[in-house]
């Protein structure tokens, strides 16, 4: 029943992307510059910490990392097929038919959100809330089923949000 709504919201929103050129190449772009806007956001905030708070900075790098490679571990033993795959349905993005759940994209984008947001305070509801647009995009465009964003949100920030914990 879960799978069923979840694919039923996945073509709600997909054919939303398809049928409107402007909201499809919206949600392309935002897919496309996702990873490089997160890489530059925990770049500076690494460069911030390594520069004021050196001791911060381990407990920064390890919740994202650790959050990653839980999620890497899942998409392994998971296996879920893509969208695209099981809906023989065409992407707006070229995509490999790798594992779908947990959606990296969400799980770093989330984790780094998290980060940000323990580190250095209200901004970092901004990046959440870019998270959940950059796992919006990613179902619209084809590659990802919502629970593949929403299971990979829930790992990344959890999982951060502890080990920051740790420090904290």
């Amino acid at each position: 029943m879960l799978y069923q709504l979840d694919k039923k919201i996945f073509c709600f929103l997909y054919r939303m992307a398809t049928n409107n050129h402007k909201v499809k190449n919206i949600m392309i772009h935002i897919t496309r510059i996702s990873s490089k806007v997160y890489f530059m956001i925990y770049l500076f905030g690494s460069i911030f910490l390594l520069m004021n708070h050196k001791n911060q900075l381990l407990f920064f790098w390890l919740g994202p990392s650790i959050s990653f490679v839980i999620g890497k571990y899942l998409r392994y033993k998971i296996k879920r097929k893509r969208p695209f795959v099981t809906l023989a349905i065409k992407t707006h993005i070229a995509h490999q038919a790798n594992g779908s759940l947990p959606s990296m994209h969400s799980v770093s984008a989330t984790a780094i959100g998290v980060a940000i947001l323990l580190e250095f305070g209200p901004i970092g509801i901004v990046f959440i809330m870019l998270a959940f647009l950059t796992g919006l995009s990613r179902v619209m465009v084809g590659v990802h089923y919502p629970l593949d964003i929403l299971f990979g949100g829930i790992i990344g920030g959890i999982v951060t949000y502890c080990v920051m914990s740790l420090y904290k």
